[in-house]
């Protein structure tokens, strides 16, 4: 154990740090790290748990108590990333103070974490909050766009039978607006007064008129 420092303190301070000795075996573990490792027991490697970067080539963990800069440590199964910074605390034994790397595959459902297995002073939470409630909002406006889509799917659906119904009547139909312009003239506008749409919708409807 760390001199000054109680087991107490040290789970409440550094959730998810580890002790090893210099036989890399884990002699404690932080609370948070046993809730996402659940096999970790003092006595064991760390060799059984994780594999070890550091500064972007694999990491011998049978020589991780000689480390002295910062290192990337990943438990064998779900990914979980952890920064480390290694520090001695006793002749043979070192401290590994780790902290959860936060990206846009973490999540706290996947690991069994809360925000109270956070130390009280690592803002690391509220990283994680903040992502997932953007990940969340990306989601949803995704959804979104997928129903307007698909409404707008729909609603051309509806206008290709409305021009099928109102194109097959020999009758004229159309409409104008407030001043008078042709806003929608059907098929039969064509065949019976022989002025294409194109040249007459825009147009003042008198214009075509006796």
């Amino acid at each position: 154990m760390i001199v000054g420092f109680s087991e107490e303190n040290l789970q409440e301070i550094i959730p998810f740090h580890l002790i090893i000795d210099s036989d890399s075996c884990i002699l404690s573990c932080g609370r948070s790290l046993l809730k996402i490792i659940p096999g970790i027991i003092p006595g064991k490697s760390i060799i059984d748990f994780f594999t070890a970067e550091y500064q972007g080539a694999q990491l011998s963990l049978s020589d991780i108590a000689g480390i002295k800069d910062i290192f990337i440590l990943k438990d064998k199964v779900g990914f979980f990333r952890l920064k480390i910074q290694p520090v001695n605390i006793s002749v043979g034994n070192v401290l590994l103070i780790g902290q959860p790397i936060i990206d846009q595959h973490f999540s706290f459902e996947n690991h069994h974490l809360s925000v109270s297995d956070f130390a009280k002073h690592d803002n690391t939470a509220e990283q994680l909050f903040l992502i997932q409630a953007s990940k969340r909002s990306l989601e949803d406006a995704a959804e979104i766009n997928r129903q307007l889509l698909a409404k707008n799917h729909e609603l051309g659906k509806a206008n290709e039978r409305f021009e099928m119904v109102v194109n097959s009547v020999h009758d004229i139909i159309f409409q104008t607006d407030g001043v008078g312009l042709w806003t929608f003239l059907n098929k039969a506008w064509e065949d019976s007064m022989e002025f294409s749409l194109e040249e007459s919708i825009g147009k003042m409807f008198f214009s075509f008129l006796h």
